[in-house]
């Protein structure tokens, strides 16, 4: 039986959209994976970005995401985010 694979979506707004902003996943849990970004066209949660992997450490995941998006929202990179595990910004 295998594990089907779950999408994990963060949804976010730099704080200044005039500054480009980057970063780096490095401790991704084990078999997920960076699917992609965009534009969401929402107000308040511009950006999105979308991870995909093993049911079983989707919880771990989520929680390792939203320590690097605290971090980056503590530093000033983003004003707000949130994390989803379907596509409602």
């Amino acid at each position: 039986m295998t594990d089907q694979a779950k999408t994990i979506f963060v949804f976010y707004t730099f704080a200044d959209s005039s500054v480009e902003c980057s970063w780096t996943y490095n401790a991704l849990p084990k078999s997920w994976w960076w699917v992609g970004s965009g534009s969401t066209g929402s107000q308040k949660y511009q950006q999105e970005e979308q991870f995909q992997g093993p049911k079983k450490t989707q919880d771990k995941t989520a929680q390792y995401l939203d320590k690097v998006f605290s971090a980056l929202k503590k530093k000033g990179m983003i004003k707000v985010f949130k994390i989803r595990r379907s596509y409602l910004p």
